[in-house]
This record gives structure tokens, C-alpha cells and sequence, in this order.
């Protein structure tokens, strides 16, 4: 069996430094992600990751030292299929602009659809079904794609995240 591969959405990390799980306050949990990086079962794409870098705080330290084994270091095969048969639209009818609202979740959702298979997308977006087009929400796309997509409470249950006991 293929080990899976687990893709991380920014906002996975954002989300987990502000709120839930602070560097000072469960430093387990940065641990954790340390050991799941070091074994590459995480990956963060180039487009994803240039967004962890760009702030000046701990979270930017911590990504920049795990920078060359977070990486994942593909090409982009094509984001056609992507945006026709996961958003609904081709790349003739939308502007520069809206393809760079889209671009970072576009890229992050190829990625996995190159092995949909052994390839899951982490992140924080809620489901909208009702929300179409350039609107679609990574969940929704990787619904229409046959792409796992999971959040962060998912990605704790399956590689089983814990804290040290007292």
C-alpha cells in the first residue's frame, strides 16, 4: 500500500499559529508536523509556501528551517483540468486578475490531482456548494475532482496527533 501524501493549505498553519495550537502554548504540535516532514509525509507547494514567508513571525521561522524538506518540488503539469472540471470554467473566460485570486489553491489542488489516490489536500475552507466558479471552495473542487480533502481535526485523527500527558 502507498503511503499518503498530505498537502497543506496555508491556512492550516496560519490558523493553527493564531488560534489552536500556539507555538508557546502546544509546542507538541510543531513537534509533531517536525517528525511527519522529516518522514515526507507532508509537502507544502512552492506557490503555498512563498505565502508562509512572506510575514515576519514565528511562523515564518519555523516554515524557513524546514524549507528544503517541506518542499514539494514539482512541476506544474497543466491547471486547465482544474479549472474546467473542478471550478467550472475555462482559462480563456476568466481575467489575469481572477486567475490570481484562484492561482494558489489552483496550484495546491493540481498537485494532488496528479495521484488522487495517495495524495490529500489539508485545509481549513468550508464546503459551499452553492458557490460556483472562480467562488468554488477547495472542498468543493476536490469533491468534483475525486480529491481527498480534509481539515486539520482530520489530519490529527489520521496521523494521530497527542500531546504529552502530565
Amino acid at each position: 500500500m502507498t503511503k499518503k501524501l498530505y498537502l497543506i493549505d496555508s491556512n492550516i498553519l496560519i490558523t493553527a499559529k493564531n488560534k489552536y495550537y500556539q507555538f508557546v502554548r502546544v509546542p507538541e504540535f510543531w513537534e509533531w508536523l517536525n517528525k511527519l516532514i522529516d518522514q515526507g509525509d507532508i509537502k507544502i507547494p512552492i506557490e503555498i509556501l512563498k505565502e508562509l514567508t512572506d510575514g515576519k513571525d514565528e511562523l515564518k521561522d519555523w516554515i524557513t528551517k524546514k524549507r528544503q524538506t517541506v518542499l514539494l518540488d514539482e512541476p506544474i503539469v497543466s491547471v486547465d483540468a482544474i479549472l474546467e472540471k473542478g471550478y467550472e470554467i475555462s482559462m480563456q473566460s476568466i481575467t489575469d486578475s481572477e486567475f490570481e485570486t484562484l492561482s494558489r489553491d489552483v496550484f495546491l489542488i493540481e498537485y494532488a490531482y496528479h495521484d488522487i489516490n495517495n495524495r490529500v489536500i489539508v485545509s481549513n475552507e468550508i464546503s459551499k456548494p452553492s458557490k460556483t466558479g472562480i467562488n468554488s471552495k477547495i472542498p468543493d473542487v476536490c469533491d468534483r475532482l475525486r480529491i481527498k480533502c480534509i481539515d486539520i481535526y482530520g489530519l490529527i485523527e489520521i496521523l494521530d496527533f497527542r500531546t504529552t500527558e502530565y
